[in-house]
């Protein structure tokens, strides 16, 4: 039960399955919703000195712990860490940036593409958590995620997407991502 509950939160004992922050921006967004959800579980009643402590001890990299010294409640800590970390267009860069990542996926390669569709529906599904798939998925950004797909994919794509408004490029794309994949 216990080994459970910490794959459920992410971590797999390292820190006795509280959620954990890697410092960085990529997993902020992540981070913070498991940490509200494990405070509102576990700990609705526990003094804020004690909740921060535990905090500032089990749940974040030294260097962004140490930011928090002088926090003494979660708002507190929130109020802090948010400036740093909580910056859409670098978080979405990041995502942008492993799907740019990927090279030309060639007619037979089947896997590479069922992985490449995964990937593109993971960070969408990522974004959307964090209130960002808007800022993902701009036309700007699809243009970019079609390159690595061979001739025959991006023709599905524009044929699909000649059939939506521009306004709704967005919703149309992330359909045919379900659907290739």
């Amino acid at each position: 039960m216990h080994a459970k509950l910490m794959t459920m939160q992410g971590q797999t004992g390292k820190n006795s399955g509280l959620p954990y922050f890697d410092g960085t921006l990529k997993d902020y967004p992540k981070f913070r919703r498991r940490w509200h959800t494990f405070q509102e579980t576990y700990h609705k009643a526990t003094p804020q000195r004690e909740l921060v402590n535990l905090y500032r001890e089990n749940c974040l990299e030294k260097k962004v712990a140490d930011r928090l010294r002088s926090a003494e409640t979660m708002a507190g800590c929130w109020r802090v860490l948010d400036p740093f970390y909580s910056r859409p267009t670098q978080y979405v860069q990041d995502l942008m940036s492993e799907i740019t990542a990927t090279r030309k996926i060639q007619y037979s390669e089947y896997e590479r593409l069922y992985e490449y569709y995964a990937l593109i529906r993971g960070h969408i599904t990522e974004a959307r958590k964090a209130n960002l798939e808007e800022t993902l998925l701009t036309q700007a950004n699809i243009a970019l995620m079609e390159q690595p797909l061979h001739m025959r994919e991006i023709e599905e794509w524009r044929n699909r997407q000649a059939k939506y408004a521009p306004r709704y490029h967005a919703e149309a794309f992330v359909e045919f991502v379900q659907d290739r994949e």
